[in-house]
This record gives C-alpha cells, sequence and structure tokens, in this order.
C-alpha cells in the first residue's frame, strides 16, 4: 500500500476478541493483527513499519488496541525482531499503549520485561532514539507496582548507573529519570543501594548542567524531571534516609544552592522537595548552612502560591524549628513574626496545629516569647480557649461514643508538649535520641524527646506520587523515528496505591486529631507564659480567663488548673483579677479552695490592700466589685477593720447598700458576701439555742405514757370553731395549768367540752403529739411547731417546751428560715427573729440555698427590719476583735466600746 493510500482503521468484536481491520479507500481491507503477523511472517519490514505506523496515528486505535491481548502480545514479540527500525516502531506504539492501565495488566505475563530490558543492554551504536523509547516503554509500565518491582530484580538499576554516567543525549537522560522516578514510585524498596547512588550521582552531574542552560526549552524539560526524581528520592522512607542525604552531599552544596534558587522562584517541585529534606535531621543541618531559613522567611513574605504551597513553605518552617539553632535564626529572621500572622489569619486555619507546635518548641527561649507576646500570641490563646469551651459544650452533650473522646481529650492535652534546653543555639535536635543531645546534663536525663511535629490532616497525593501533567514530555517524536512532526502522547497516568479508598471516615477523626493538637499547644503556651519569670500583662485578661476557667469547669485538666494556680499567685495579676470578678466565680471551680487560697495570700499583703483602699478612696466605678470581694478573700480582722469599718472607705455601709437594692449586678454575689464575713468573724446565733442535745426525737419518744383505757377524754374548742379531742389525764399529768382546771374547783372540770381561746389548731394538735411521744411531731409545719412551743409555755410544761424549741431549730433550714423569722415578728419572739437572721448569716448551705432564702426576706415588706438586724449582728464589737487585740490595748471587754470608737472611726455599735 502506498504512502498515499488513505486507510481508516475499524475495530470490531469477533470471538470477544478486539479485531481491527485496516481498510482503504479502494475498499482493500487489511486485518490487523491477522494482517499484522502474515506481514511479519513474510519478513517485510517496510510493510510492518507502515502498518505499525498507520496504528501509532490514529488515537482512538490505541485506545482499542489496549483491549486486545493478541495484538499487544505480537508487539511483546517484536521487540525481539531483529531489525531494530521494526523494533523502534514496535517499541514505540507499545510504550503509547501502555500508557493505559488495562493495557499494562494485559501484558503483564509475557516477557516485556527481558524483551525490553534487552533491547537496552544490545542497543546499537548511535541509536539513541531506540534506546530513549526503551526506557518511556519501562517508566510507563512502572506505573504497576509488579512491573516495578520486576525491572528492579532483573537490574534495570544497575544497567541505567552504568548508561548515566557515560555521555547522552539530552533525550535519553530525560527518559531514564523519569523511569527511575516512575519505578520508585510504585516500588520504593531498592535491592541494590549502591546502583541508587550511582544512579543519584548521576543525576545530580546532569540537574547541575541542564540548571545552567534553562534557556533552552529541552533543557528546562530535563531541568524539571530531574527535580521530580529527586523529589522522589527525598521522600524514600528509610530508617537512615540514606537516599536523602546522599542526594544533598556535595562539597560545595551546589545541589541544594540551586533547589533554593528554584525555591524563592515558588518552583513547586522546589518547595516540595525542601519540605521533604526537612523532615530529616541531617538534611536540616545541611540546608541550614545554604541560609534556607532567610530563603523560606522570603518566600513567604513574596509567595503569591496556592494555599498548597504556602502550607508546604509554612510546614518546613515549623520543622526547622525543632533545632535549637535554628530556632534562633528563625527569630533573627523574623519567622516568629510571620507565624504569628498566619495564625492571625483564619483563612489558613488548617496550619494552624503545626504553626502552635512549632511555637511551643521556643519555651525556653525568652527572647521568642516576647516577640510572641508583641504579636498577640494572648489574644490567639484566648481565642482557642473559647473554642476548646464550645468544644466541650458539644462534646458533653453526645453519645457515649463521643463522651470517652472527651476522656481521652482531656487526659492527653499533654501529647504534643515539647521539651527542650534552655539554649537559642547549639547542635541538637528534637529528632535525636536523648543521649545524643548536647549539651549533656543532669536535666537531659529527666527529659524525654517529644513526639514529630503533628502531620497534615490531610496530606496532598502530589507529594509521593507523579500527576497525569507532570510524566511526560515529548523528547522522541514522530519527526525522529518518519520525519513527521506529530507529537508523541504526552502523558502517563498517575497510579499510586496510596491513594485512601476509605476517606469517608477521615472527616471526624481527622477533626478530632486536628482540635488536640490544637488545644495541647494551646495549653502548653500558655504554661509557659504563666511561669512566675514572665510577666504579661493581658495574661490577666477577662478574654483570657473567664474561657480558661470555663475549661477547668468542664474537663477538671491538671495541666489548665496549674495554669491558673500560676497566674492567681503573681501579685503583678491580683488587682485585674479582682476588677473582673475572679473571686465571686472561682468558687465554682474544681478544688476552688487551693485558688482562694493563693488570692487571699496575695490580698493580704501590705501593698495589695494599700491598693484596695486606694481604690475605694477615689475610684468609684471599681468599689463595688471591691467591697464585694473582700470577704471572700481577707480573713484578718485588723485589715477588714480598715477597709470595712473605716468611715473613711466605708465599705460594710456599701456592702450592705448593694443587698438593698435588687437591680444590682452584684446583688447575688454580696449576698454570699455577707455571709462569708459573718463566718470570717465567728458570728454565731445565740449560744443559748447551741447546747441542745441531739436526741430531739428520743427525748420525745422517751417521754411516752401509757394511758389507762378509762381515761375519759376532753375535746376543746378554738376560736376558729375546729375542735380538738385528747386525754384529759394525759393532760394533767403534764401540765399544772391543765391539773389545776380539770382537777381543781374551776367550771371546766368534769366537762367533756372546753373553750380554748388564742390557740392555733396545728400547735395543739403537735403539743398533744409531743406529749405522746409521737415522733411525726417533727415533720410538721414550722408555724405549728413554734406555735406548739408558746402553748407549752403557756400552759407551763417546761420539760415539753423544750423539746419543741429544740425540734423547732433544729427543723430550720434554708426554706424555713423566711417562715421562721416572719412568725417571730408576729408573734413578738425578738430571740427567735435574731437567731434565724444569725442562722442565715452562717448556716451550711449552697450558693443557690443561700440566695433563694435572701430573696424570700427581700420579698417582704420588712425586708428593711431583716438587713437593719443583720448589720446589728455583724457590727457587734466583739466579732472584729480578737482576745490578742484586747491584751494588746490593755482593755477589758466591759471597757472596750468606747476605745474602739476612737480606733475606727465613728461608727455606731450596738451590742456589748
Amino acid at each position: 500500500m502506498s504512502s498515499s493510500e488513505q486507510t481508516v482503521v475499524t475495530p470490531r468484536i469477533v470471538n470477544n476478541e478486539i479485531d481491527f481491520s485496516i481498510v482503504s479507500r479502494d475498499g482493500r481491507k487489511e486485518h490487523y493483527p491477522q494482517e499484522l503477523q502474515k506481514r511479519i511472517d513474510r519478513q517485510d519490514k517496510r510493510s510492518v513499519i507502515s502498518c505499525l505506523g498507520r496504528i501509532k496515528a490514529d488515537a482512538e486505535n490505541n485506545e482499542n488496541l489496549s483491549k486486545s491481548k493478541t495484538t499487544l502480545d505480537i508487539l511483546v514479540h517484536l521487540l525481539c525482531y531483529p531489525d531494530h527500525e521494526v523494533v523502534n516502531a514496535a517499541i514505540s506504539v507499545l510504550a503509547n499503549v501502555c500508557l493505559v492501565y488495562e493495557a499494562r495488566l494485559k501484558v503483564e505475563n509475557t516477557k516485556i520485561v527481558c524483551n525490553t530490558l534487552k533491547i537496552i543492554t544490545e542497543k546499537p551504536k548511535g541509536n539513541d532514539v531506540l534506546l530513549c523509547r526503551a526506557w518511556r516503554l519501562i517508566g510507563n509500565l512502572s506505573a504497576c507496582r509488579s512491573f516495578a518491582q520486576a525491572f528492579i530484580k532483573a537490574g534495570a538499576f544497575e544497567i541505567l548507573s552504568d548508561q548515566l554516567s557515560s555521555k547522552s543525549s539530552t533525550a535519553f537522560n530525560l527518559m531514564a529519570i523519569r523511569a527511575v522516578r516512575n519505578i520508585l514510585t510504585s516500588y520504593n524498596e531498592s535491592r541494590s543501594r549502591s546502583s541508587i547512588h550511582n544512579i543519584i550521582a548521576a543525576m545530580k552531574s546532569i540537574f547541575l548542567a541542564a540548571s545552567k542552560k534553562l534557556n533552552e526549552t529541552k533543557y528546562v524539560a530535563l531541568n524539571d524531571t530531574c527535580m521530580k526524581t529527586m523529589l522522589i528520592f527525598a521522600t524514600l522512607v528509610k530508617d537512615d534516609h540514606e537516599c536523602a542525604k546522599h542526594l544533598i552531599q556535595d562539597d560545595d552544596n551546589d545541589i541544594l544552592k540551586t533547589i533554593l534558587l528554584l525555591y524563592e522562584q515558588n518552583d513547586e517541585i522546589a518547595i516540595k522537595c525542601i519540605y521533604h529534606l526537612s523532615k530529616i535531621p541531617e538534611c536540616r543541618l545541611e540546608l541550614g548552612v545554604c541560609n534556607v531559613i532567610k530563603v523560606i522567611v522570603t518566600t513567604i513574605n513574596n509567595t503569591n502560591a496556592s494555599h498548597h504551597l504556602l502550607s508546604k513553605i509554612v510546614s518546613t518552617l515549623c520543622y526547622f524549628c525543632r533545632d535549637g539553632t535554628h530556632r534562633y535564626k528563625i527569630r533573627c529572621e523574623s519567622g516568629v513574626h510571620i507565624m504569628m500572622n498566619i495564625l492571625k489569619n483564619k483563612e489558613h486555619q488548617r496550619l494552624h496545629p503545626e504553626i502552635l507546635h512549632a511555637l511551643t518548641l521556643f519555651t525556653y527561649d525568652d527572647d521568642s516569647l516576647l516577640v510572641m507576646v508583641q504579636n498577640g500570641i494572648l489574644d490567639i490563646i484566648a481565642e482557642k480557649l473559647s473554642i476548646m469551651v464550645e468544644e466541650c459544650k458539644i462534646t458533653r452533650n453526645e453519645s457515649s461514643t463521643s463522651l470517652k473522646r472527651k476522656v481521652e481529650f482531656s487526659s492527653n492535652t499533654n501529647y504534643f508538649e515539647a521539651k527542650c534546653y534552655r539554649k537559642n543555639s547549639g547542635r541538637y535536635s528534637l529528632d535525636y535520641p536523648r543521649e545524643d543531645w548536647s549539651p549533656k546534663s543532669s536535666k537531659s536525663g529527666s527529659s524525654s524527646p517529644p513526639p514529630s511535629p503533628p502531620s497534615r490532616i490531610v496530606e496532598e497525593m502530589e507529594d509521593t506520587m507523579h500527576s497525569t501533567e507532570d510524566d511526560y514530555s515529548p523528547v522522541c517524536s514522530d519527526a525522529e523515528m518518519d520525519n513527521e512532526n506529530q507529537e508523541e502522547i504526552v502523558s502517563l497516568t498517575g497510579f499510586s496505591p496510596a491513594i485512601v479508598d476509605d476517606s469517608q471516615d477521615l472527616g471526624k477523626s481527622c477533626k478530632y486529631e486536628f482540635n488536640r493538637t490544637v488545644n495541647a499547644c494551646t495549653l502548653s503556651l500558655l504554661n509557659t507564659l504563666s511561669f512566675p519569670i514572665y510577666t504579661v500583662e493581658k495574661l490577666s485578661d477577662p478574654a483570657l480567663i473567664k474561657p480558661l476557667t470555663a475549661y477547668i469547669k468542664f474537663t477538671k485538666n491538671e495541666k489548665a488548673s496549674n495554669i491558673l494556680k500560676r497566674i492567681v499567685a503573681k501579685v503583678v495579676y491580683f488587682l485585674p483579677l479582682l476588677k473582673q470578678g475572679f473571686a465571686l466565680e472561682v468558687e465554682s471551680l474544681h478544688n476552688a479552695e487551693q485558688y482562694i487560697s493563693q488570692l487571699r495570700s496575695v490580698a493580704e499583703q501590705g501593698g495589695v490592700v494599700g491598693e484596695l483602699q486606694n481604690i475605694l478612696l477615689r475610684s468609684h466605678e471599681d468599689r463595688p466589685i471591691v467591697v464585694v470581694s473582700i470577704p471572700f478573700l481577707i480573713k484578718t480582722k485588723t485589715i477588714l477593720r480598715t477597709l470595712l469599718l473605716n468611715e473613711t472607705y466605708s465599705g460594710l455601709r456599701l456592702l450592705f447598700d448593694i443587698l438593698a437594692n435588687q437591680n444590682h449586678d452584684l446583688y447575688e454575689a454580696s449576698i454570699v458576701a455577707i455571709c462569708k464575713l459573718a463566718n470570717t468573724l465567728n458570728l454565731k446565733p445565740d449560744p443559748a439555742f447551741q447546747n441542745r442535745t441531739d436526741s430531739t426525737a428520743e427525748s420525745i419518744a422517751g417521754r411516752e405514757r401509757s394511758s389507762s383505757g378509762t381515761s375519759t377524754m376532753v375535746t376543746f374548742e378554738l376560736d376558729d370553731g375546729s375542735t380538738v379531742e385528747t386525754c384529759r389525764q394525759m393532760l394533767c399529768e403534764h401540765s399544772e395549768v391543765f391539773s389545776a382546771m380539770f382537777e381543781g374547783g374551776f367550771s371546766e372540770s368534769g366537762k367533756r367540752r372546753v373553750k380554748l381561746s388564742e390557740t392555733s389548731k396545728d400547735g395543739l394538735k403537735v403539743l398533744i403529739y409531743a406529749m405522746t411521744g409521737g415522733r411525726h411531731c417533727l415533720d410538721r409545719p414550722i408555724e405549728a411547731l413554734l406555735d406548739a412551743v408558746l402553748l407549752a409555755d403557756r400552759f407551763l410544761m417546761s420539760d415539753i417546751s423544750e423539746m419543741l424549741v429544740e425540734a423547732s431549730l433544729r427543723s430550720l433550714d434554708y426554706s424555713r428560715l423566711y417562715r421562721a423569722w416572719k412568725w417571730s415578728r408576729k408573734n413578738c419572739c425578738d430571740e427567735l427573729k435574731l437567731f434565724c437572721v444569725e442562722s442565715f448569716l452562717t448556716m451550711n448551705m449552697s450558693s443557690a440555698q443561700r440566695i433563694s432564702a435572701f430573696r424570700e426576706f427581700a420579698a417582704d415588706e420588712n425586708f428593711n427590719e431583716f438587713l437593719k438586724t443583720a448589720q446589728e449582728s455583724i457590727t457587734l464589737v466583739r466579732h472584729w476583735f480578737t482576745d490578742d487585740d484586747v491584751r494588746v490595748y490593755g482593755w477589758s471587754w466591759e471597757k472596750a466600746k468606747w476605745k474602739i470608737d476612737k480606733v475606727v472611726g465613728d461608727v455606731t455599735f450596738t451590742g456589748h
């Protein structure tokens, strides 16, 4: 068939096999592969080459050709054809076809590996095109792991190491180096390390030569291919990272300097290569010599790269933070400042875990910590803490599975904490074993190397595999074979076993890892800044303290608690904490007494007391919060007298003014505060009520008397018309009044119905129950018990009265105090009224119960009387002075009042 004849190739299915018919315009058909086999059998070299050329020229035919095993077998056998031109044409077709995964599967059990390597080892001199296409075929086949493994085992690297060392064409170097990259991408378990070292050495020479001629297109492609292959060598996973270290071994560091020049130009491959090299401690040392820190910082400042590339650049900087020498350089080159700016940018939130972890490595670098503080690290920490609190709230409401996650979250927050020596320079890295750190000290023995920085949540697959657009460039065109300017197919299908199939499950787990890393590093940074050697003004800001305390409430995290303890223990933070009401809220925290004791030790220092006096004297805005906080913090009576009783400051007066104003913001806090003050002053209810026995019910039961069956009954008629029936004899036995009434010469004697005025039915029933020893009288309403006490006194039942008084007082709790106080007012029982007020001030109850009880008093129309009684009880002289005070002044308690007036000012006292 002449070259002028036009043909079309029509595939069809025959017996489950693709059949190609080459049809000319005159209607003649050439059945393929049958016809191709015939031409091979006839040894018609030109017709075979022509047929292969037409098959290759039709792209659709190539796609269908990959499905025909028979045709592919013929092409594989043609690799052994004695004529090199036929082999050249066949290998070109095969290289194109093997871009398709299905074609690679169909030739897997053929001799294609052996035949291809035979071509490479026996190729004729000067036939670089054949050699180039052979390596292209190897590269395409090596997209499958099985072929990559087969070529390595067959000695492809040994062959290539010799061929690369000799002077070869640019096209050959391009195809051979790309084949190495594809083989190692699919199968990096090399059998011959020495051959890989030879390939690396040769490739480095080729790369350096190509980088000097980038004005020519072919060298640009070769340079790019070398870079991609070096990236693969940098990412080979070996215990000693020998390939990566061999890659950068150079007396003059020419390789690294060249890569860094491309790095500054935002070259994607150079950025990825440095990123992977930065993971290796020894490589970081070599990179540091080439001033890589300055290059990275400059690139970040000037980059217009995509988020993906920026993340690689920032991650690289974070890896260099693991070395002391590099941390010093990072600070000097404004690297810390840059990381802080990225932390403030919510668009780069996925980078925050790595940056926060990197910043924790500056724990003992005071200058770097100062840079962080100046650039708003505490604002960032406060924001992260607020997010942590929200996460805790969500976690609390989740299922039991999420609850388990919460426990891990709160108990493992130290997971990523980094520990290092307090030293700004020196050859050490967190990647080295402990015994290799320098300098060694007693401290090093107690430290353990921290884990690696948190890995990327979603690692982009381009780092470890080739993409469809980066793999191939047309170096062996049809012009070289057929003198036509038709390009070969220019891409390889990327394939890697690293593709994750269960990506649907990555969402929750990666988000949890993200949150855990951020939370742990946030606490670690805050922990560093909370130590006494640092004084940071914003450390006591409400924006930080409130989420920190909320986080402690939810998690009871020990590390967070220790941070807060260190903050409250410093004098410089006391007043800011006081003004934001921290003393009022701290009681709700776990182990609150520890925080309060530290605050108290600070509050009672002379300088702090002076500050409090100044606030009470001059600062109208802060006076209320200070006055309400004082009872929570100060226990020394001398200081309390000065701040609260002294007329100059009038603290106590202000406190009661707040108590009288239900709309005040500190109203509820002042209720708790006044009770705290009462307990500090050792205020106690009347001792006459405190010496009762604890066996009320048993005493009542012990008084139970048996009455004979012949005892007569008497019915009392009350003022409201109700009646109560009881035993006449029992009344006479317990009361002289009833005995005289029923057994004397009075009109009631012998009557079965007797009128009893000014008596409540409930009170009378309780009295009768008490006489019969009924235990259930203790469960009656407090008003009934108190009415019974009055009746017992009225009818001269001293023993019953005593037991009922005890039962009444013992039944008083926060829900009954107001009712008892109201009853005492109505019945003019001043002693009980005072007891109720003082019991409210000193009774052991929760803050919520105390506030609830106080609101009942406040709702009464006589609330001012309650406040007055409370104020009088608190301002009694004996509460504000100790026996030591009296002895020091040479007083006696009887003559102390007028002396005290002169000491504390014009304060009106009631009491002793």
